[in-house]
């Protein structure tokens, strides 16, 4: 029984000595990357990460910090970063912060969340989590076709035919908008979506 409560004890110690010792008067907040709060379709495979730190004590400054980055929200609340995890780095940077050891891939959801370390050695509960998105970070990911009309005008000659019709006040007909639409069936209730899209005209 006696052996028994030491290792109950022991362990209990081995853990509280894993915690870092709290200032719960200084926090973590507004974290970004590329400079915008939860961006979508980043282009770089080496963000840079910011965050500003607030306390209700005077002449606070951050010594150190560590940032987690996780695939998904559920294991970065367990402090599971399976993409990236700085430990502890001594540092009072907190813009443009860049880590070339990122192995980031496209069109992927990462979430990420930042502690950090006061002048006193005591660190600050983990800020709220945010999220950024790759976009196609590769040439080799640009796999789609563009989507052109039939007839190719001659905007110029477009434009003097114009001209002259309104000159003339002749009655002027357009060349009806091309409406692009594909139907497809889903066999499960959506639970995300999102479309890309680039044009050289209007989109709707």
């Amino acid at each position: 029984m006696k052996h028994l409560l030491l290792v109950a004890l022991s362990t209990l110690l081995a853990l509280n000595g894993c915690k870092a010792p709290l200032n719960n008067n200084i926090q973590v907040q507004n974290l970004s990357c590329e400079h915008t709060l939860d961006p979508i379709g980043i282009d770089t495979k080496t963000p840079r990460f910011a965050w500003q730190i607030t306390s209700t004590e005077k002449n606070k400054s951050q010594t150190a910090y560590q940032v987690l980055i996780a695939t998904s929200l559920n294991s970065l609340q367990k402090h599971n970063a399976d993409v990236f995890d700085t430990k502890k780095v001594a540092s009072g940077q907190q813009t443009n912060v860049v880590f070339d050891k990122i192995d980031l891939k496209s069109g992927t959801a990462y979430y990420w969340k930042v502690r950090v370390w006061d002048e006193n050695g005591l660190a600050s509960e983990f800020s709220p989590p945010a999220f950024f998105e790759t976009g196609l970070l590769s040439p080799s990911d640009w796999k789609a076709n563009w989507v052109t009309s039939p007839t190719v005008l001659d905007w110029n000659r477009y434009y003097l035919q114009l001209a002259e019709h309104i000159k003339k006040k002749r009655k002027i007909t357009y060349t009806p908008e091309i409406l692009l639409s594909k139907q497809f069936k889903l066999s499960n209730q959506v639970q995300f979506a999102r479309i890309y899209i680039s044009a050289l005209a209007f989109t709707t």
